[in-house]
């Protein structure tokens, strides 16, 4: 038993030591390739440190992937300065019509002060999460195409908005009597995913 606990300290250490190391090596990659005169023509080929890097690709990759979803990251913020813009989701149904309605998904319906307190938060950190990754939007998108696949009127895709607010200063907030600025909406990032099972074209 004591040899199995050991096991699966030493490779817990060297998961968590590659998640950092590999992220080294790509910045590492990077400023070599930047500092390399600019060589054109057919002779011209990438360097041996680029070639090893780029073999180390795929494996990168997929321990990336693991790392993210089981929160290794090496994206540190708990001591640094709280930012000064609030980001979220808005996740709504397309109909057929072409009409559109907000999803009932906790963080933008009514919720109970138990509910918003005890349990919302699973849902702003996944929110948080996939903010910036358009790949793990349409996965969420799909789930909700399913989840909602029965509903009346029919969805036939999901459109999600990003939206930003910025917290005033202390001194603007006296000013303006208000701590929040105004909504912005991130006209770049509305996408429309459809639902495999939409008839609609």
């Amino acid at each position: 038993m004591a040899r199995v606990k050991k096991t699966v300290a030493i490779t817990v250490i060297v998961f968590a030591l590659w998640m950092q190391v590999s992220s080294n090596l790509q910045q590492a990659a990077i400023l070599l390739e930047s500092e390399k005169p600019d060589v054109s023509g057919p002779k011209h080929s990438p360097g041996i440190w680029h070639r090893f890097t780029e073999s180390l690709r795929p494996i990168s990759q997929g321990l990336n992937r693991v790392g993210w979803t089981f929160g290794l990251k090496p994206y540190w913020g708990m001591f640094s300065p709280m930012g000064r813009t609030i980001w979220w989701l808005e996740i709504s149904a397309v109909h057929p019509e072409g009409n559109t309605t907000l999803l009932p998904l906790p963080l933008q319906s009514p919720r109970t002060w138990w509910q918003r307190n005890f349990f919302d938060y699973r849902e702003q950190k996944y929110i948080a999460s996939i903010l910036d990754l358009p790949s793990e939007q349409r996965h969420y998108a799909e789930y909700l195409c399913r989840h909602y696949r029965n509903s009346d009127p029919p969805v036939s895709a999901i459109q999600i908005n990003k939206y930003w607010q910025n917290i005033l200063s202390p001194r603007q907030a006296r000013i303006y009597g208000r701590y929040l600025g105004d909504v912005g909406k991130d006209l770049s990032k509305e996408v429309i995913y459809k639902c495999a099972n939409s008839s609609d074209t």
